[in-house]
């Protein structure tokens, strides 16, 4: 569980630095005090049903031009596909490593 935990954190922090969309805030992994497992800690968002579904069209579209954004600002532009840090589809970890194409990303 550790890892698919730290995976959601890094993936969280990356959400979040892209400032296009409100995620929990994570704040620390921590190991089960009792038995095997671990315990992602992170900030309480009152959820509520979207009823600006368009809005969030939006929203989403600019995450995922952050990077493009990044360039335009002359910020350090991320060149490969993938991720810096394992993340996992429930317990089952993904293999994201670096990529130079999304093809190879997408079948690693």
């Amino acid at each position: 569980a550790r890892k698919m935990f730290e995976g959601e954190f890094a993936s969280l922090e990356a959400l979040q630095n892209t400032k296009t969309i409100k995620v929990p805030k994570p704040i620390k992994v921590l190991d089960r005090p009792t038995g095997p497992g671990a315990i992602l800690v992170m900030e309480y968002l009152d959820m509520k049903r979207c009823s600006k579904q368009a809005e969030l069209g939006l929203i989403l579209a600019k995450l995922h031009s952050a990077n493009l954004e990044l360039k335009n600002d002359g910020g350090e532009v991320v060149k490969k596909f993938g991720f810096h840090t394992e993340t996992c589809c429930g317990f089952l970890p993904q293999g994201n490593g670096w990529n130079d194409d999304w093809l190879g990303e997408q079948i690693s």
